[in-house]
């Protein structure tokens, strides 16, 4: 990833689970890195060669027995041969440190430094300065620091550092001048900086003067006795809660001369990074600019690191955001008003503004040519559970695990071709993790969490205005069919989960007695008071935090168990929800507290009655609820299913409603013909079931995980678990199913891997008829080419099959998935189909002309 370019230009797999840590390779002369090291949770270290952001080579390293934490490398000479080697270390969950030293392709094992029952949680390698002795500083569990220096090819433990009071959690070296620098933070909210220096020879005379106490060991470089001393040069007092981390600025070349600040950056659980650095005339070591979070349900910083030339300051924090700040000169006419603010502030002390906050001992001045929020590419940080367009296909929204559904949109630059994606809100921020949504408008949507409750939401006028900004389009185009009474934003009260919309008569500053009230120690919850601004680009991390929300205009009670899957139809008229099926053991305990008086077996009831019982209560919670978009009511009850329904979707006409399940079948719903005289909507149903799947019928032998419908609606889509992708057709509502059931039309598709989502668009045209299909399963990619034609019976065949992107023909036309996607939104229509998988690692569509 590129911060300068906000964009991702590469991604490394080779980690078979989550990938903990990983560090930069630095180069002594400052040159920019090529390689790389990680660790994982699958108890590997891999190194990596990079070049033009390409992986030229990696290796696995093996050997712990636990995730790793913790690595570092560095580039040292080897005293045996004298040729530059990559020493590298490792921290892992085992209580183990192992290293090893890589030259060439030949990586060899070192040592193993094995620390009992303590876990080491922080590691960094560096070399002692006038030598080629490698030293290792290990911050433990124990309040302690232990430093390990190579002698005769092994490492030997020479100090141990006292002094924090809590577990170490970040250890760093750095090299100025004939000294050698260590920078420790811990979990009692301290950094300490520690100095270690090689004492010159004794002059044989007795030096009576005061010194710090020294811990100070002897070694060997290359036959020559070596005296070290170490010592404590400051503690560091600043962060309110633990310090995760602390980095020293990397050496960098400014008008060709080698650059070297000494600065040194920390975060902590505060919500807050600092830059400290030695005052020009004291030495004292100060707090140079503080930044961090000013709102939003977050848990602080974990990591922090400095940018190009140490112009931008980036930290990563616990929910899984990037936040970057960069450094800027504000405006004269900010700078007057800033300075105005600072002649009524009195009392002194720290000054806020945004995200950034100035010690009383900075001049405003300087801080005008400090640190300002700046954009950053931000996403999910767990499993994304649902992904739907807006019905104009210009963005896209999210649902995932993480507790948030997340909006995506193009920037359109003014005067560039270029495009990015970004995103550009947050509409809820949850409670619970979040498994499904639907559109119901352009700027309507209702999702679903592990909760009873489905919750509508609704765009406020402050996105509208800044979508159509950062977008590019017309305001009064996206406003033609809205309420002229839209709320400005929405804000979520103390200990809520429901976003509360925000008027502009509501956003009047409080009383001072309100404030005073809200800033007393009672409230250890403030509420986030949102902020209306007009955005020109992408907004940052902060303002997606608190001012990004939609309010929430309904909630729709129902359900008896967590919400599982939801869909909405084409005209927005009906929405339909399903939840989960309880656990076997829990479903029969509830079964018999909650079952109604007249469903009590009495002691004469048969076996087969009691099982029609047990049949009837399955098909109760597995039921699908209808809702009314219009009502916000419950219309129906669909009851069929005896496990969870796992996807739901209306036909393009809506005359149809599939749902598949985990009973291995699916489900076929019709819609009552509303202009018949006999229909009545108070008392018939709106669907009756049309046709259906069994234990004899049905195709499938596993869980089905996802169904979709041709543009035509005549034929509809199951992906499985058993690897098979199944056509079903044709469907008319005019046909008896008795007469015409609904079975396979297609030789079965075996994909090789568990399907676990399918998705159906149209063409571009009916002169196109042949398409690129991106199957995606739970382990590999595969390529799946499907022919429809209109004259041969609308029969599909598999015309190619490979485990790799097929080679295109030469004649073929790139289409991109957006582009699809908008197109099927604004015409629907086209005699072929093209089958695509949800989106795994990217979209990938092909026109194949035909």
């Amino acid at each position: 990833m590129t911060l300068s370019k906000k964009v991702v230009v590469n991604n490394l797999n080779g980690h078979t689970a989550r990938v903990n840590c990983l560090r930069w390779i630095r180069t002594e002369d400052g040159s920019p890195s090529t390689e790389l090291v990680s660790g994982g949770s699958d108890n590997r270290v891999m190194h990596w060669e990079l070049e033009n952001n390409q992986v030229l080579k990696s290796v696995r390293l093996q050997g712990h027995e636990g995730p790793v934490y913790a690595v570092h490398s560095i580039y040292y000479h080897s005293s045996s041969d004298g040729e530059q080697h990559t020493l590298i270390a490792s921290a892992a969950s085992d209580s183990t440190v192992r290293l090893w030293s890589k030259k060439g392709p030949e990586v060899k094992f070192l040592q193993t430094l094995s620390f009992g029952d303590a876990f080491v949680l922080a590691i960094c390698l560096s070399i002692l300065p006038g030598t080629n002795v490698p030293i290792l500083a290990c911050g433990d569990d124990d309040c302690r620091i232990h430093l390990f220096v190579q002698q005769s090819n092994q490492f030997q433990k020479m100090l141990s550092l006292c002094g924090h009071e809590d577990w170490i959690r970040g250890v760093e070296w750095a090299t100025f001048g004939r000294d050698l620098f260590l920078a420790s933070c811990s979990q009692d909210c301290l950094i300490r900086i520690w100095r270690l220096y090689v004492k010159p020879a004794p002059l044989g005379t007795k030096d009576d003067r005061i010194r710090l106490r020294e811990n100070t060991f002897t070694i060997d470089n290359g036959g020559v006795p070596l005296t070290a001393a170490l010592t404590l040069e400051t503690v560091l007092a600043g962060h309110e809660n633990w310090v995760n981390a602390v980095h020293w600025q990397p050496s960098f070349y400014k008008d060709g001369v080698l650059q070297q600040p000494v600065r040194l950056l920390s975060v902590s659980m505060d919500k807050t990074m600092i830059l400290w650095a030695p005052d020009e005339e004291s030495g004292v070591w100060l707090e140079q600019v503080r930044v961090g979070e000013v709102g939003g349900n977050t848990l602080g910083f974990l990591d922090c690191q400095f940018g190009e030339n140490g112009s931008m300051i980036i930290a990563h924090a616990f929910h899984g955001a990037l936040h970057l700040w960069k450094q800027s000169t504000v405006n004269p006419l900010v700078f007057e008003d800033l300075c105005r603010r600072k002649a009524q502030d009195e009392e002194g002390g720290l000054k806020s503004e945004g995200s950034v906050t100035v010690p009383a001992h900075r001049t405003w001045h300087t801080w005008a040519r400090q640190w300002a929020p700046d954009i950053v590419i931000s996403g999910h940080f767990d499993g994304v559970q649902d992904l739907m367009w807006d019905p104009d296909g210009e963005f896209i929204i999210t649902a995932s695990t993480d507790q948030t559904t997340r909006l995506f949109a193009p920037w359109k630059k003014k005067g560039r071709s270029q495009v990015t994606w970004h995103e550009i809100a947050r509409p809820q921020i949850h409670g619970y993790g979040l498994k499904c949504l639907a559109m119901i408008g352009r700027f309507q949507f209702v999702s679903g969490a592990d909760e009873k409750v489905l919750r509508v939401f609704s765009a406020p006028r402050n996105f509208v205005e800044n979508f159509s900004v950062i977008s590019r389009q017309s305001l009064d185009h996206m406003l033609y069919d809205e309420d002229n009474d839209l709320p400005e934003g929405a804000t979520v009260p103390a200990l809520g989960l429901s976003n509360k919309a925000v008027f502009q008569g509501d956003m009047a500053s409080l009383p001072f007695e309100e404030e005073e009230e809200l800033l007393s120690p009672a409230f250890r919850y403030p509420q986030v008071i949102f902020q209306p601004a007009i955005l020109h680009e992408p907004p940052t991390e902060d303002h997606l935090l608190q001012n990004t929300l939609w309010p929430e205009v309904q909630k729709l009670y129902g359900h008896g168990y967590e919400i599982f899957c939801v869909a909405c139809n084409h005209s927005k008229t009906l929405i339909a929800s399903a939840c989960k099926y309880p656990r076997r053991k829990e479903n029969q305990l509830l079964q018999v507290a909650l079952r109604p008086p007249q469903m009590t077996p009495s002691p004469h009831t048969s076996a087969h009655g009691r099982e029609k019982q047990m049949k009837a209560a399955q098909k109760e919670h597995a039921a699908i609820i209808l809702w009314s978009t219009a009502s916000w009511k419950q219309v129906q009850s669909l009851a069929f299913h005896t496990l969870t329904v796992t996807q739901m979707t209306f036909s393009p006409d809506d005359k149809f409603l599939l749902a598949v399940s985990r009973d291995r079948t699916w489900s076929l719903w019709k819609r009552q013909d509303a202009t018949s005289t006999e229909f009545d909507v108070s008392t018939d149903p709106f669907f009756s079931l049309f046709a259906f799947t069994n234990k004899i019928t049905s195709v499938h032998s596993r869980i089905i995980w996802s169904c979709d419908w041709s543009p035509d609606s005549k034929y509809f889509f199951t992906g499985s678990r058993d690897k098979k992708v199944v056509v079903w057709g044709e469907c008319d509502s005019s046909h008896n199913p008795m007469e015409h059931p609904v079975r396979p039309c297609s030789s079965i598709l075996d994909v090789g891997s568990s399907v676990t989502a399918v998705s159906v668009c149209p063409l571009l045209n009916p002169a196109q008829r042949i398409h690129c299909c991106n199957w995606i399963g739970e382990r590999e990619d595969l390529y799946i080419l499907l022919e429809q034609d209109q004259s041969r019976n609308q029969r599909l065949d598999q015309l190619h099959r490979n485990k790799s992107k097929p080679e295109p023909h030469p004649g073929y036309q790139k289409v991109e998935l957006e582009e699809l996607q908008r197109q099927y939104g604004a015409e629907r229509r086209g005699d072929g189909l093209a089958v695509l998988c949800k989106l795994w690692r990217g979209p990938y569509c092909e026109d194949l002309q035909g």
